[in-house]
């Protein structure tokens, strides 16, 4: 019986592991997408969209964030981790975001004050609410070649600023990643 003990602890404790925080801002390259390539693509994207705007734009922006587009086969991607680290640096800088979602929950809280359910001291006022002048929306692309078990994987992430009442494209950025990825030969 201690004999089946023995056994159980150690598969147990084989089958354990354990948890090591490390900082996400000195992450470094892996095979796959990750803290790294989200720190540098929204550092390059928001110093660039921010050198535009307060040089060249020199106007009141405001901007709503569409969906990152992701264009590959690989799952490791999560683009709303990239959307969101982009959006907080740019409120960081004091650039004005609007939230889609809010708008319309915004417009239902609207709604109930007009039927006279809601103090009108507390119900929010029609016309308050602004449209944003330029859409932001991005796009992540990858290609893999590879020969035996080396692969070359290009990351293409392009960010765009567009003007809404004209569709010109007001501002583009893209940063590469070109990753070698050695795989040993055994494997699980």
């Amino acid at each position: 019986m201690k004999i089946s003990h023995l056994v159980f602890a150690v598969i147990f404790l084989a089958g354990c592991s354990s948890v090591q925080y490390k900082d996400p801002d000195k992450a470094k390259g892996q095979a796959g997408w990750g803290y790294y390539e989200i720190n540098a693509t929204t550092e390059k994207m928001v110093d660039s969209m921010f050198n535009y705007l307060k040089s060249d734009w020199a106007k009141e922006c405001l901007i709503q964030v569409k969906k990152v587009r992701v264009k590959t086969s690989d799952h490791d991607i999560k683009p709303k981790m990239l959307e969101n680290a982009i959006v907080t640096n740019l409120i960081k800088k004091k650039i004005a975001i609007l939230n889609d979602q809010f708008f319309k929950d915004t417009l239902k809280e609207i709604e109930k004050g007009q039927t006279g359910l809601i103090d009108p001291n507390y119900a929010i006022p029609v016309g308050e609410l602004q449209s944003p002048n330029m859409f932001l929306s991005g796009l992540i692309e990858t290609s893999t070649t590879g020969v035996d078990r080396d692969e070359t994987i290009s990351i293409d992430v392009t960010f765009t600023l567009q003007e809404i009442k004209t569709g010109r494209v007001l501002w583009q950025d893209q940063k590469r990643f070109l990753k070698e990825v050695k795989r040993s030969g055994i494997s699980y």
